[in-house]
């Protein structure tokens, strides 16, 4: 876990002043870190580092598709722990780089709604986190009327989490319902 601290703290400084050849090495280690990490601190802790790698690179107009991949298969694993890192990843995605997300809409409205039918409550309460920052960051562009499918589910999931007592859970439905209306 102090070797992922210390990777957020320094990868953003010296990025730019790495060999060409450890550029191209970084992505291709970290994502296995990312599926195979069993400790959740470790996995907590990466998500910045690997979230700023992909800052960085995408600000170059570089691509990394490779990290779309392993964040949808987090969303179906078996693990609640890696569907909730997957949404993790989503939200921090959508605050940093929300354009990059907009060319897989079908697969992101496929991913919530997945979410939001999860029996783990932890794992629904992550996705509408995660639904909020995604309609912020994607604001006013036509791509959120793709969404729309999510109303009806997000009325049960949050309807599901008043039952259940679930705070969070109704607090996060409640904040992904405020977004949408600021849209109007």
């Amino acid at each position: 876990q102090r070797a992922a601290d210390l990777l957020q703290d320094y990868l953003p400084k010296y990025y730019f002043k790495l060999t060409a050849a450890t550029h191209l090495l970084l992505p291709d280690n970290l994502l296995p870190m990312v599926r195979n990490e069993a400790n959740m601190g470790v996995d907590v802790s990466m998500a910045p580092v690997v979230i700023g790698l992909a800052k960085m690179l995408f600000s170059k107009n570089q691509e990394w598709p490779e990290l779309f991949i392993a964040v949808f298969q987090l969303g179906r694993s078996e693990s609640d722990h890696h569907r909730i890192l997957c949404f993790a990843y989503l939200d921090q995605l959508s605050e940093e780089v929300p354009e990059k997300l907009q060319p897989h809409m079908a697969t992101l409205t496929n991913m919530y709604l997945a979410g939001m039918q999860d029996t783990a409550l932890n794992v629904a309460a992550a996705a509408l986190n995660s639904l909020t920052a995604f309609i912020e960051g994607i604001g006013h562009s036509n791509e959120v009327l793709s969404l729309k499918p999510l109303l009806s589910p997000l009325l049960v999931v949050v309807q599901t989490f008043a039952v259940s007592g679930y705070v969070v859970g109704v607090i996060g439905g409640l904040d992904v319902i405020s977004q949408s209306v600021h849209l109007e």
